[in-house]
């Protein structure tokens, strides 16, 4: 039959003598798994492992799982509870977050990308201060070619950027009207010099 005795040990706790106003006196013990500090209850036979558990606790062991902690070492595992610190009840709002501009970051990429990678960045940085993307227009003095130059790329390189942005470059009307005149005028010359070989062959006239 299995008595207290045999299921407190079986718990493991330990049965010791301990000396107490220069007597011997049968305790029961446990070690903390942590620091290794003991702590005592007198002994009663009939002392069952769950009034035993519960002794300890009340004195502040943590007597959870294999590991017994001593009421110092469960208090830091624990943590401090912050002082005065107020309950959340609601939610934050997505709204409380503040999103920075893009206008107030900074381009330029950090040390550790690539060149390319860098390069775009320095000619974006170009494009958002001197192209107007509403109007399709650069600033008085600025184009393709100057920050091309400004941040040794070439041109080509600049305009594939910027239209990667939906930067797109939108040509004024007399512009337009003034390249479809040279196309028109082209082609008329053409037409001519055309005529003029043709004729020269027949009256066998070198050219």
């Amino acid at each position: 039959m299995t008595t207290a005795v045999d299921a407190n040990l079986a718990a493991g706790f330990e049965r010791v003598t301990d000396m107490v106003d220069g007597q011997p006196v049968t305790v029961w013990a446990v070690t903390c798994g942590c620091c290794g500090a003991v702590g005592k209850v007198r002994f009663k036979p009939d002392f069952p492992p769950a009034h035993l558990t519960q002794n300890f606790t009340n004195k502040g062991w943590d007597m959870r799982g294999n590991t017994r902690l001593c009421p110092t070492c469960s208090s830091r595992k624990r943590g401090p509870k912050p002082a005065g610190h107020p309950r959340a009840t609601t939610k934050e709002s997505p709204m409380a977050r503040i999103v920075p501009s893009p206008n107030t970051m900074p381009m330029p990429a950090p040390p550790g990308i690539s060149t390319e990678a860098r390069q775009t960045a320095l000619v974006y940085d170009k494009l958002r201060d001197h192209f107007d993307t509403g109007r399709g227009v650069f600033e008085d003095g600025w184009n393709d070619e100057r920050i091309a130059t400004e941040v040794s790329v070439p041109p080509e390189f600049v305009r594939k950027v910027r239209d990667s942005f939906g930067m797109v470059l939108r040509l004024p009307p007399e512009l337009a009207q003034l390249d479809a005149d040279i196309k028109t005028i082209q082609a008329l010359v053409a037409e001519v010099l055309e005529r003029q070989t043709a004729l020269r062959r027949k009256l066998g006239v070198a050219a």
